[in-house]
């Protein structure tokens, strides 16, 4: 889908900012009034005779699911006149009650039930005016126009929420396998203690590095227990302003819930806001694992994430970044100095 980043127009839609191509847009019209916003254009990714799912930018950005309900009369050129509801929900499925919209003219070719898993292409759309805020979208299912022989087809099939999520899900999937980099294994250990996993990480494996994430609800993970001196946490995905450990669901489920962890058919998701590995060999060497020039190992590590990266050392621990000195020092036990590492 095309970036718009760069896009000629930036207007308000009920508190979202939506920035938009003006060569590739649908108008809104807010009711009772005579503004007109744009929408950017949507690309088709679910479609039957009477209902269809896209995805939308916003932002540039953020991808989001655009469904509608039936058209109200088949032409005979194959074209639909769409009337009805408009809803948008976020990459989850989830109808947001700030952008139900009521359609005025929305026109579509004709495309048989072969289209109901494929991308059918591009529907031009029209005039569409805003009704909401709703708490959530009305279902329905109504039989739908043409002869007896023609029932099951002409059949209206109201979207719902589960399609939306169905093809959310497809299109979160295809975007990890887009950067395979950022998948990691299955958590190895999980605490709902945070402190707790931190401190086990450091006492439990004095002949290796261990490795893990602080989750965005104050768990922590182990996914890594390498060599005496080497593990990896270079496994972050950024997604609509959140950071996630991914793994494939294949692994097996999540021992705890995590607050806006994610499932899409191929992988599990979970918000993490920090990551952190011991350094073992100051254990019998000189120095802290702490204090000092950062690895570069260590710097390569946390390029391009925007999280806190922690080192756990002998008698405290230090964040690092891009560049070659610690900082944000913490001594004392972990025990103590476990609320500092975030």
């Amino acid at each position: 889908m095309k970036n718009l980043e760069n896009s000629s127009s930036n207007k308000s839609q009920n508190g979202l900012n939506i920035t938009v191509d003006e060569s590739t847009y649908i108008q809104v019209t807010i009711e009772g009034s005579n503004q007109k916003i744009n929408i950017a254009k949507v690309d088709t990714k679910f479609k039957t005779l009477n209902s269809a799912v896209f995805q939308i930018e916003i932002n540039g950005s953020v991808q989001t699911v655009l469904q509608h309900e039936m058209p109200n009369v088949i032409n005979k050129n194959n074209t639909a006149a769409y009337s009805g509801y408009v809803y948008m929900t976020n990459t989850q499925g989830i109808v947001l009650s700030s952008t139900l919209y009521r359609t005025g003219n929305i026109v579509a070719v004709y495309l048989p039930y072969s289209c109901w898993a494929l991308d059918c292409g591009p529907l031009t759309l029209d005039e569409v005016v805003v009704t909401g805020p709703q708490a959530r979208p009305r279902y329905s299912s109504a039989p739908f126009g043409g002869t007896s022989g023609w029932r099951y087809r002409n059949r209206y099939h109201s979207m719902g929420a589960a399609y939306a999520r169905h093809y959310a899900k497809i299109e979160l999937d295809n975007r990890i396998k887009a950067n395979l980099d950022d998948i990691g294994p299955k958590p190895i250990k999980e605490y709902d203690d945070k402190c707790q996993g931190l401190k086990e990480a450091w006492e439990k494996y004095p002949k290796n590095e261990v490795a893990g994430f602080i989750t965005k609800d104050g768990k922590s993970l182990i996914t890594d227990i390498g060599g005496y001196d080497y593990s990896d946490v270079a496994y972050i995905h950024p997604l609509n302003g959140e950071n996630y450990y991914i793994y494939n669901a294949n692994e097996g489920s999540l021992l705890l819930n995590y607050e806006g962890q994610i499932r899409s058919y191929e992988y599990i998701l979970i918000p993490v806001t920090a990551a952190f590995h011991t350094h073992a060999p100051c254990r019998d060497q000189e120095g802290d694992g702490i204090s000092g020039t950062v690895s570069l190992h260590d710097r390569n590590i946390q390029e391009g994430s925007n999280i806190n990266y922690w080192a756990i050392g002998c008698g405290g621990a230090a964040q690092y970044g891009s560049g070659d000195s610690f900082f944000n020092t913490q001594r004392g036990n972990l025990q103590n100095i476990c609320a500092k590492i975030k």
